[in-house]
């Protein structure tokens, strides 16, 4: 049997860097226990936004991408 901390993902935000057409940009993204999403946002607390959502609502992985998607349009 788990503990219930084992069993609620615990997400975290990211921070990457990409280059386009010369120019760095620095890019924020989410991580969970078994899934990564980079490159979601410019605006860091955006982001964070979006992880602190997920932890309280103690979303599961497999809606991970869903969500974002649905903060992006």
């Amino acid at each position: 049997m788990q503990n219930k901390d084992e069993a609620i993902p615990h997400y975290r935000q990211t921070m990457s860097f990409l280059t386009v057409d010369g120019q760095c940009y620095t890019t924020y993204g989410i991580a969970g226990k078994n899934l990564y999403v980079e490159d979601i946002s410019t605006d860091p607390e955006l982001v964070n936004g979006i992880v602190q959502k997920i932890n309280d609502a103690e979303l599961q992985e497999c809606h991970l991408l869903e969500v974002i998607e649905d903060f992006l349009i």
